[in-house]
């Protein structure tokens, strides 16, 4: 079944036991909100929007637990198959983001697209803002806004 986020909250799961995010979502009335438990891939948190989607599971007597979300954000047209983004979103757009991209590389861009972090996968990186930018290869070699130094290890 398919759920309408109305709020998230932290509190203790059905036991009693361990802080977890609850949502109340809207199955299938305005009138019909309920309480369920979100599930999340070990290692991630996220509160998801109002109005995000859920695909809801019965997992018991009256227990419901969500386990996959669409907050409506378009998906990543450059998305090559294999990497992986996470981001988060602000209105339906993606306003800080971190791709894994197949090459091994990790790109972190803030701001929107206004600062950018790359580190490529022969251990070089790279950043970008609107006043200028710096990248360092494997080698040690710093080049920052067109002037080229050398680092001595």
């Amino acid at each position: 079944m398919i759920g309408e986020v109305k709020l998230s909250k932290v509190e203790l799961n059905r036991d009693g036991l361990k802080p977890v995010r609850m949502l109340q979502v809207v199955i299938t009335e305005d009138d019909d909100a309920q309480d369920i438990e979100l599930y999340q891939p070990a290692g991630e948190d996220g509160n998801p929007p109002a109005g995000a989607r859920f695909f809801i599971v019965d997992a018991g007597r009256s227990w419901k637990i969500g386990i996959a979300a669409d907050d409506g954000t378009p998906p990543a047209a450059d998305l090559l198959p294999g990497e992986k983004e996470f981001y988060s979103n602000s209105g339906g757009v993606r306003v800080a983001r971190i791709r894994l991209k197949v090459d091994g590389s990790i790109e972190i861009d803030g701001a929107a697209g206004n600062a950018m972090l790359t580190i490529g996968p022969d251990t070089s990186f790279s950043f970008e803002n609107p006043f200028g930018s710096f990248t360092m290869d494997a080698t040690g070699k710093l080049d920052v806004n067109g002037g080229t130094f050398t680092v001595d290890p």
